[in-house]
């Protein structure tokens, strides 16, 4: 079924981001990161896997350490996770894709636990949030806060910048300032949060000015065309935040004030985030939306038919569809054909490894099974761990070396990366008996006690095998391979 009766399917241009179609992947916290807050090849092959999305908007992503509020979520702020976004971004871009990346401060919404030296979280002014935050102890109540000083707001805006530039860095087509959700931006917003008596509390001008200011922070790094903001102006979440006293005056004004910047997108949640689209009485979001002048993007509660319909009454310029995207990584073919939407199930959304995550078919794809007889692989790694040098097996042919041939699906690749290249050699050829099998291993999921890690085989070429080096390392050796799937051509 093809959808004449809306636009939503078509390009269109968000300031310099030219999209191939109105659908948007809203921003999803999945907490698979490590520690580190570092990206590898699991999120890259996740959001390539997600690429037919006119535009995709990243996981948020702490802009610095302060900015953390909840364990294994990404980073923006150093070398190493530039350089796992820039795995991410180059993935996206090569299937097609646009990827921005969401600079995220949670402010007063964490626990000293994930504080550099166990400091306080920071706010507008000390006023504890409700609610638990996951830490890598598991979930604890939410830490007192502390009031951010006069003199310490230069430094946030700073961070902001940094981020910006690290994210131009890594590859994303632009950014989005994450000024949602009762976050740190936000709590500055609401009075119910901000009980400042300086420049940046008090008045509605007072409350708005860090917001605008990071915004101006984010454009000067950028340029506004390549810069969107979230907005949430009645979701309680993070945290049970009360709205603010005059939602209508606060966020008109700041909509009015972003007009100045012609940036290249409004992104905003309409209604309670995940929730409900009920707003408070006296709150018009199609009026607030009505004075944004550039492309705003309709976020909450969407399904199809409202998005078209909404479309078509001029009230949004896009959609973004969050949870749908996590089951069905070719939503926009699903909702352009009318195919079933999968549902996963809520276990598979936060923590966890590829499962649940980049194991989710396209529609009509055949689901992969587990071959009976990977032990004969497990076998040949444990004798390699075991003696710690090249195994002695008739599957290792060529041997564990510095460079060996793969034979995959579609040829013959010379490929290097050291005792790598033989393990997968390995794997290759244990389940190829002779020329005409008709059988390829096409995915591989390798775990061990410290670290996980997925490899497809039949675009092995495309691998770059010393970003997996680390992920495949346990104490110095081999992890063991737990599933091996294969398809039969």
């Amino acid at each position: 079924m093809q959808h004449t009766r809306t636009d939503l399917f078509s390009p269109v241009q968000f300031g310099a981001l030219a999209l191939a179609n109105r659908i948007v992947m809203a921003p999803l916290t999945r907490s698979r990161m490590g520690a580190d807050g570092v990206p590898g090849a699991v999120h890259a092959e996740y959001y390539a896997q997600r690429a037919s999305a006119g535009l995709i908007i990243s996981e948020a992503t702490n802009i610095s350490p302060q900015a953390r509020g909840y364990a294994l979520t990404p980073g923006i702020w150093n070398e190493q996770q530039v350089a796992g976004w820039k795995m991410v971004t180059d993935a996206v871009h090569a299937a097609g894709g646009k990827i921005v990346c969401q600079l995220w401060h949670v402010g007063r919404f964490s626990h000293v636990d994930l504080q550099p030296d166990g400091a306080a979280p920071v706010a507008p002014s000390a006023i504890r949030a409700q609610g638990q935050t996951y830490t890598e102890q598991g979930m604890q109540d939410v830490s007192m806060p502390r009031a951010l000083e006069t003199g310490e707001m230069a430094g946030i805006i700073a961070q902001y910048r940094h981020a910006a530039v690290c994210a131009q860095r890594a590859g994303f087509d632009g950014v989005e300032v994450h000024s949602a959700n009762s976050y740190l931006l936000d709590q500055f917003l609401r009075d119910s949060t901000n009980q400042r008596t300086d420049q940046y509390g008090g008045s509605i001008v007072n409350r708005t000015r860090l917001t605008l200011e990071v915004t101006a922070a984010v454009v000067d790094v950028w340029g506004a065309e390549r810069v969107g903001i979230r907005l949430s102006p009645v979701t309680p979440d993070a945290g049970n935040t009360p709205p603010d006293s005059d939602v209508m005056a606060t966020y008109g004004y700041l909509i009015d004030q972003l007009n100045d910047f012609q940036l290249a997108y409004l992104h905003c949640v309409e209604g309670a985030t995940a929730s409900s689209r009920a707003v408070p009485e006296g709150v018009d979001l199609d009026a607030l939306r009505a004075r944004f002048h550039g492309p705003y993007i309709g976020n909450n509660h969407y399904d199809l038919d409202l998005a078209i319909a909404r479309r078509a009454e001029g009230r949004i310029d896009a959609v973004a569809f969050g949870r749908p995207f996590i089951a069905n990584p070719d939503l926009v073919a699903r909702l352009r054909s009318g195919a079933p939407l999968a549902e996963a199930p809520r276990a598979s959304y936060y923590g966890g490894g590829a499962a649940g995550y980049t194991d989710w078919p396209a529609a009509g794809a055949a689901a992969p099974t587990l071959v009976d007889d990977y032990q004969a692989i497990v076998a040949v790694l444990e004798q390699y761990n075991q003696g710690g040098k090249q195994a002695d097996s008739a599957l290792m042919k060529p041997a564990f070396s510095e460079q060996a041939t793969i034979f995959g699906v579609d040829g013959e690749h010379q490929l290097t990366g050291g005792p790598i290249a033989g393990l997968f050699h390995t794997i290759d050829t244990a389940f190829r008996p002779s020329p005409q099998a008709q059988a390829a291993i096409v995915r591989v999921d390798i775990v061990g006690t410290a670290a996980s890690a997925r490899i497809d085989t039949d675009n092995i070429s495309g691998f770059r095998f010393t970003d997996f080096f680390n992920l495949l390392k346990v104490e110095g050796k081999w992890t063991v391979v737990s599933k091996i799937y294969h398809t039969h051509a």
